[in-house]
């Protein structure tokens, strides 16, 4: 009962770490703030609606959209999957099998407490816990589940209490299913409630034995190999669970450890930065130990983006700041206009009192190095700095962002897990003054294309959209990752790197379901194309673009996607896409295993 309660103070703190990206994702953008053509710059870009999604024209990167339309829908943070709650069991007289009205006869429900729902056990022995009931007695029945279906592990009958330990060890990293039966006068009430098949758990995994990653090495400290490196991005996701989680965080910490993830992309996307730093850092880093507590290898990446905001006028600047910078210390918080550019480019870019950061600005740098800093601290071992090149319009010879990140390194010397901390962005690479990579690895969207020939036509199970990746397709990166020497020692023609099912506007007004459009697979943004296809092909294309950059471009990886915004045709809205199986809510998109079976056929 007591690891119950845990459970439930730990998933109130998670969701109440949820609010500010929630409020952001009901914010809307309107047209005017875009830039133009002629700024050959993005109209929007896949950050910013990472939490501000619209219908319309959108992101094209680092390229020019050829079109502009106004906002017409953002996304409801209401739009989680349903999963039943663990607490809702029927007690009717129909779901009893002798009939007799469990309801009136003790006053409670039948309630199974843990293994709850979609979770993960925390050890191998787990206490199968549930409520007190008016029966004479109870049976627990445990099934493991096989490629054939479930099979039963073990039957306990005649339990007098609410608790029961198996006496041997349940197989590590297998899904169970359970439920209980209660007996009284000889009439037997099973826990049907609308899981009559009972409720399903992940037993602990034991992550160096985990079929898509044994014998595979994730060790680094203080620089990283090419290999680790590799080895990381080949099990890369886009699952942002610190900041929006499903509507079963439990769940999405289950699909982490039953996929093999070991690099957690986006893991919080603070599109509007923090303020409150002390306690969002503090519950971060609850969260993050959890994970590390299980399994010490997986690296969780936040994200420093392309943004500033006038609430960054809340933070203090602390002594630390300043005198990392050899700046006298002085009582003051951070200043929104030190850090635009002087000509007032991008200024209102995302909307009133919201802008593109000039990174040649000390002020920027120092509201970086802050941030950066404290997502060190909370645990974070990965940072994603957005379109660099956006912030870097006067950064001659990317002095500043060399400055910036060889300030992080430090502080990450000292102060990161394994002192050491990932540095990405989207570009297809950048060299610092020293002539150093200025990135351990590149990152950019996917650019997928529809195949040539294309008839307009909606998705379906006969009929998938189908699109291909390609080489030299608009300003895809595959062949062009830059090479050279990195900060870890080791020089490379072309640097690793990964791409993502990228989303920036939804969909194209108007386009949707039409072929041969730059930047819009059928009208749409990566992410909804994606999800908009039927199962099969979701499943099949995750396994053919894995493949292709395994066969095109061996320095590529696709960093598959966990959870993502994206518009679904038939609700008509934008909607939060989460990959995991649909045997844990209706909600859930079921692409679980097709990331799982892929990463171990690719190993």
């Amino acid at each position: 009962m007591k690891k119950t309660i845990c459970i439930a103070l730990f998933l109130v703190m998670i969701l109440s770490s949820c609010n500010k990206v929630t409020d952001e994702v009901s914010r809307t953008v309107s047209s005017d703030t875009r830039l133009s053509q002629s700024d050959n710059s993005s109209v929007q870009t896949s950050e910013q609606s990472e939490n501000s999604i619209i219908i319309g024209s959108g992101d094209t990167s680092n390229s020019t959209s050829a079109n502009s339309s106004e906002y017409s829908e953002v996304v409801s943070s209401s739009a989680q999957p349903s999963t039943t709650s663990q607490n809702t069991v029927s007690t009717s007289s129909a779901a009893s099998s002798g009939g007799f009205d469990w309801g009136n006869a003790g006053g409670t429900k039948l309630i199974m407490l843990s293994p709850s729902h979609g979770s993960m056990t925390d050890t191998l022995k787990p206490l199968f816990d549930w409520s007190s009931y008016s029966a004479d007695s109870y049976n627990l029945i445990l099934e493991i589940k096989t490629s054939g279906g479930y099979q039963l592990v073990e039957k306990k009958t005649g339990l007098s209490g609410t608790e029961y330990k198996p006496t041997k060890d349940l197989t590590a990293g297998a899904l169970y299913r359970w439920r209980i039966e209660a007996i009284k006068d000889g009439k037997t009430n099973q826990n049907d409630g609308t899981r009559k098949d009972g409720d399903l758990f992940m037993a602990k995994t034991d992550y160096k034995n985990h079929p898509a990653n044994k014998g595979m090495n994730f060790t680094f400290n203080g620089a990283v190999s090419e290999q680790v490196l590799r080895n990381y991005l080949s099990r890369s996701v886009t699952m942002s669970l610190l900041s929006v989680p499903s509507a079963n965080y439990e769940n999405d910490v289950r699909m982490v450890f039953n996929t093999g993830a070991k690099y957690i992309s986006r893991a919080t996307i603070p599109w509007e930065a923090e303020t409150n730093y002390d306690e969002t850092i503090s519950r971060y880093k609850e969260k993050i130990d959890y994970f590390h507590s299980i399994d010490p290898e997986i690296v969780f990446e936040a994200c420093i983006f392309e943004t500033v905001f006038r609430s960054c006028e809340q933070v203090p600047i602390p002594a630390w700041v300043f005198e990392a910078f050899d700046q006298p210390v002085v009582k003051r918080n951070f200043s929104y206009e030190k850090m635009l550019f002087t000509s007032r480019k991008y200024e209102n870019h995302w909307g009133d009192g919201a802008s593109v950061p000039d990174i040649t600005k000390l002020e920027t740098q120092m509201y970086f190095y802050y941030r950066g800093c404290r997502y060190i601290d909370a645990g974070f071992e990965g940072i994603h700095w957005g379109q660099v090149m956006l912030m870097g319009e006067q950064d001659t010879g990317h002095q500043s962002y060399h400055k910036l990140l060889t300030m992080i390194r430090e502080y990450a010397a000292t102060h990161a897990r394994r002192k050491f901390v990932f540095n990405n962005a989207h570009t297809h690479g950048m060299l610092g003054p020293d002539n150093v990579l200025l990135f351990d690895f590149h990152a950019f969207p996917m650019r997928n294309r529809t195949k040539p020939g294309s008839v307009a036509h909606a998705p379906s199970e006969g009929n998938p959209q189908e699109t291909i990746l390609e080489k030299n397709y608009l300003d895809a990166i595959y062949g062009k990752s830059l090479g050279g020497k990195t900060y870890s020692g080791w020089t490379c023609s072309s640097l690793p790197y990964f791409v993502e099912v990228d989303n920036f506007s939804g969909i194209m007004a108007g386009q949707e379901n039409k072929p041969n459009i730059d930047f819009w697979p059928w009208g749409m943004d990566e992410i909804s194309w994606f999800v908009n296809q039927p199962d099969s092909y979701r499943a099949q294309w995750i396994d053919y673009a894995y493949g292709w950059l395994r066969t095109n471009d061996p320095v590529g990886y696709f960093c598959v996607t966990g959870s993502r915004p994206a518009y679904v045709i038939d609700e008509g809205r934008i909607t939060w896409y989460y990959a995991n199986s649909k045997d844990y809510g209706s909600g859930y998109w079921g692409d679980e295993e097709a990331i799982r079976n892929t990463w171990i056929k690719y190993k």
